[in-house]
């Protein structure tokens, strides 16, 4: 519904709240919109490169409270600013379907593949009683487990292998993988994200995972199938906790060629 000079705005908007890499991120997440529709055939306009929608409330100032945010399939993104400052950039969501392109042009794309391959990297390199403690199930949850909730209803009952069991080296992967979600954001958000991590007493910050222990192979999907749903056991889902943040991805849908991440 905007113009060209408005949608160069909205963009430059979107732009000034994620880092260079976030900002790629988020364009590559609206871009697999057109990939969906080509798989599924569709052509009822619910499949858009374009749908996603910019909300402000109250009115941008200098002074006093008010927020901003970007909205749509697999990206949702808000900032709230007090006097100038921003105080809260949370809830930080990317999702990618599919996960893996299987087929076409862009076969091979993975515009999560960091998320993915950094986690089951610090799995490996955990020893056998360490990824005893760290899975937590067998089977992977459908999908991340807060979902929408308003507020994350996981405190006080972390699951999984808490940093003060890891050596140094796999400590620091943990943070690494922290990083690779906070560096989404702005340099001085992204900064405060990582003191935040980095100054989280070891045990009280937990790694855990579940469901299939390597990276699930992407299958072809033929055309004018759906995308979503049609849930495998073999998927892999983690989280990251700590008492102030919480970290959550999950690969399970279009038989685990379907991401979320928050």
């Amino acid at each position: 519904d905007m113009d060209p000079r408005q949608k160069h705005l909205a963009n430059a908007l979107l732009a000034s709240g994620l880092s260079g890499k976030g900002f790629s991120k988020a364009a590559q997440v609206m871009s697999l919109e057109e990939i969906i529709r080509i798989i599924e055939d569709d052509s009822t306009g619910h499949r858009d490169t374009e749908r996603f929608h910019f909300t402000i409330f109250g009115k941008p100032s200098l002074e006093g409270t008010w927020g901003w945010r970007v909205e749509g399939h697999h990206l949702s993104l808000h900032y709230t600013i007090k006097d100038g400052k921003l105080v809260s950039s949370s809830p930080t969501f990317f999702g990618a379907n599919p996960h893996e392109v299987a087929q076409g042009p862009h076969k091979g794309l993975r515009v999560l593949a960091k998320e993915e391959d950094m986690a089951l990297g610090l799995l490996k390199a955990l020893g056998p009683d360490q990824r005893k403690k760290a899975i937590f199930q067998d089977v992977a949850p459908e999908d991340i487990i807060t979902m929408a909730d308003t507020r994350a209803k996981m405190e006080g009952s972390p699951e999984g292998l808490a940093a003060s069991k890891m050596n140094d080296k796999q400590y620091e992967m943990l943070l690494a993988l922290i990083a690779e979600y906070a560096n989404n954001t702005p340099g001085p958000v992204a900064a405060g994200r990582m003191k935040v991590a980095r100054e989280t007493s070891r045990e009280q910050l937990f790694f855990a995972w579940a469901g299939k222990l390597d990276r699930p192979k992407p299958k072809a999907v033929p055309i004018g199938s759906r995308t979503t749903g049609n849930r495998e056991e073999k998927g892999n889902y983690y989280r990251i906790q700590a008492p102030s943040f919480l970290i959550e991805y999950d690969n399970t849908q279009n038989l685990s060629n379907h991401s979320h991440s928050v």
